[in-house]
């Protein structure tokens, strides 16, 4: 999932912060990166749902755990992408 993230970072990088006119859905490879990345995601949440309602008796602890693993897909690729942008500006 790390490196996801880090491929869609390296893509962003190279083609939309030095080059925002050319970002379009003309980069096949940019999609799929997206798709898989939400694939992963949507995999590993019904997963863990489903072994979560067979495995855990106490609700609250399943539900707590699932919001941190939706937190960790949707705030980390945020996250690694404001760091990325403040430590290109404070380098530059």
């Amino acid at each position: 999932m790390f490196l996801i993230t880090c491929l869609l970072l390296v893509y962003y990088e190279k083609f939309y912060l030095f080059y925002p006119k050319e970002l379009t859905f003309k980069f096949p490879f940019f999609i799929f990166l997206i798709l898989l990345y939400l694939e992963i995601y949507i995999g590993i949440i019904l997963k863990l749902k489903r072994t979560l309602r067979i495995k855990c008796p106490d609700k609250r602890l399943a539900k707590e755990i699932i919001l941190i693993i939706h937190a960790h897909f949707i705030i980390c690729p945020i996250f690694y992408l404001l760091i990325i942008k403040i430590l290109k500006n404070s380098v530059l």
